[in-house]
């Protein structure tokens, strides 16, 4: 007997009634609990997702402008709304990036040293989820909310970064951003703080300490955190002093509110890298072979003279006052006298790291994948152990034990050397611009607490493997 409608019709019907009747009745009742902030993070990321179905490189895009302005996204929103135990705007990026690697790593060829490597460490960090040392399973999933997603930016940079793309990315979207963060930070520094960035200054003031530097607050633009901006400003001038080398020369317009954006941050680790990046772009674009670590060693003891004579008549006088001179004085103090307790915490630092790696080793099943991260701090049971070292491979020591540590140090030499590499054979401009980059952020990869830098920079890491792998067998 004929029907008037065909079998197979019905199923397709009723499936899409009863998708859009969930997501109605689920919206209404996320809702009517008080959840529309929660919602609003649900649509927003479907959105991602689905211009990642349509653009990847677009949607890559889209994410990391996103999540370098998440600080004030937040700011702003949690000034209406109130600040949140778990904030599910800072999860948005860390998920559809995630999700989004996912689908590519499913898809992949694991077939290169660097690759395997990855995935090797990525397996070892899912183990670590569950290291009882950390203080319980939510630090474990916690770690891997920091941890996990750079990660999956690696494979999206090795699927869609080609060198086009990337030279576009960096010179039209991270140059920018860096530009706009290093203004916003003058004017937080000069005007003060917007009502919402003080609502959140006093919403940290006493789990941030590092924030505040002689009683004056840290610059920190738009970004979660002052790192996370003086990171941003780092690659910033990285990218502008590459592009000088290999003949952008208006990006040397940008070093204009760069560079002193950057001294006035208080932060000299960024100071020297940013020199040690300069030195040695510098010397490989001057030419290959072996006379580059003559010039970079040259330059460099004449940059040291130069600072040495030069600091110690930058020092503002004691009668001086005011932010500006108070984060002055805290920088060029440092830099002058880095061995000096007084001035100076390298020594405690490189401390801190070699307890670190020290700890990989007397406990090599490591201490969890979230011991020293914010996740420790927020949802550990009492007893939990491990500290951060304040650089990522310390951090892989005491997080994963000493496979981890290793695998981890051996993952940043290879992704050197095969920029390095890859200079010397094609003379390919991307790979000194990566280069720079990598080298002013060094030991800050995957450093857990920066919700922006890291995507960015597994990506630039993801599309090194993949130029590469194409382009000649390193």
């Amino acid at each position: 007997m004929k029907t008037m409608v065909r079998s197979s019709a019905w199923p397709e019907w009723a499936r899409k009634w009863m998708l859009l009747s969930a997501l109605v009745l689920g919206s209404a009742d996320v809702i009517f609990h008080g959840h529309g902030q929660l919602l609003g993070v649900a649509l927003l990321g479907f959105c991602f997702l689905t211009l990642g179905r349509v653009n990847a490189r677009l949607a890559i895009m889209v994410l990391l402008t996103y999540a370098f302005f998440d600080g004030d996204i937040r700011r702003l929103v949690n000034s209406v709304y109130g600040w949140p135990a778990i904030d599910p705007l800072l999860l948005l990026v860390p998920v559809v990036g995630s999700i989004f690697g996912l689908s590519v790593l499913l898809r992949e060829k694991v077939d290169t040293p660097l690759s395997r490597l990855i995935l090797v460490l990525m397996v070892l960090m899912g183990l670590e989820i569950f290291n009882p040392l950390q203080g319980g399973l939510r630090v474990g999933l916690g770690g891997a909310f920091f941890y996990i997603p750079p990660l999956m930016f690696f494979w999206l940079g090795r699927r869609y970064a080609t060198p086009a793309f990337i030279e576009s990315l960096l010179y039209r979207l991270v140059l920018p951003i860096s530009v706009l963060a290093a203004i916003a930070g003058y004017m937080q520094t000069i005007f003060g703080f917007a009502p919402w960035e003080q609502d959140w200054i006093n919403h940290v003031a006493a789990s941030y300490a590092a924030l505040n530097v002689g009683g004056y607050i840290r610059p920190f633009a738009f970004f979660t955190s002052s790192a996370g901006y003086v990171t941003v400003l780092s690659i910033g001038s990285a990218i502008a002093l590459a592009g000088i080398w290999l003949g952008h020369r208006r990006a040397a317009l940008a070093l204009v509110p760069l560079l002193p954006a950057l001294v006035l941050s208080s932060e000299r680790g960024p100071i020297v890298k940013l020199l040690v990046a300069g030195l040695v772009v510098w010397a490989l674009q001057r030419g290959s072979g072996k006379g580059w670590y003559m010039r970079v060693s040259l330059a460099g003891l004449a940059t040291a003279a130069l600072l040495a004579f030069a600091l110690p008549h930058l020092m503002p006088s004691h009668s001086d006052s005011g932010q500006v001179n108070a984060l002055l004085s805290h920088q060029v103090g440092g830099l002058a006298n880095p061995l000096n307790a007084k001035d100076s915490t390298l020594m405690l630092h490189l401390q801190i790291l070699g307890n670190g790696v020290f700890s990989g080793f007397t406990h090599p099943y490591g201490y969890g994948l979230g011991a020293g991260t914010g996740a420790a701090s927020k949802f550990a049971a009492s007893g939990s152990e491990g500290e951060s070292t304040e650089t990522d491979f310390g951090n892989m020591f005491v997080n994963l034990g000493f496979v981890g540590g290793i695998i981890y140090l051996v993952i940043m030499v290879r992704v050197l050397w095969l920029l390095f590499i890859d200079w010397q054979l094609r003379q390919q401009r991307v790979s000194l611009m990566i280069l720079a980059v990598l080298l002013v952020t060094f030991a800050t990869w995957l450093i857990a607490g920066e919700y922006s830098s890291p995507l960015l920079l597994w990506l630039l890491i993801g599309a090194t493997d993949a130029m590469t792998r194409k382009g000649h067998n390193i």
